[in-house]
C-alpha cells in the first residue's frame, strides 16, 4: 500500500494533542515526507517532516495507534465530524438485589 497522498492525524506521544497534515513523498523504502497544516489553518506555520514507518507505528502511552490514515480530505472530515459528535445518551436500569 502507497501512502502517499493520504492524509493523516498524528496524535502526541500521551495523545493530548494532535496535528494533521498529508504525506507528499516516499523518500526511500521506509521514510516518508509529511506536510502538516494544522487543519488547514492558514495563520500556522506549513512545516515539512522526515518519518521512517518505524515512527508511524508507535502507540500512544495509553495504547492507541498515534497514526490515522485517511485516503482524502473528505474520509477525514467525515471521521473528525464523527469523532466530535456527542454520543447519544444511554438510559441504564438499575436493579437492587
Amino acid at each position: 500500500m502507497d501512502i502517499v497522498g493520504s492524509f493523516v492525524q498524528v496524535d502526541s506521544p500521551d495523545g493530548t494533542t494532535y496535528r494533521t497534515g498529508a504525506v507528499v513523498a516516499r523518500v526511500s523504502d521506509d521514510s516518508f515526507l509529511v506536510r502538516f497544516d494544522n487543519m488547514g489553518d492558514v495563520k500556522a506555520p506549513t512545516i515539512m517532516e522526515l518519518f521512517h514507518t518505524d515512527e508511524m507505528a508507535e502507540y500512544t502511552t495509553d495504547g492507541l495507534k498515534r497514526w490515522r490514515f485517511f485516503s482524502d480530505a473528505e474520509e477525514y472530515r467525515k471521521w473528525f465530524d464523527w469523532i466530535d459528535s456527542p454520543s447519544p445518551p444511554k438510559v441504564v436500569n438499575l436493579v437492587k438485589k
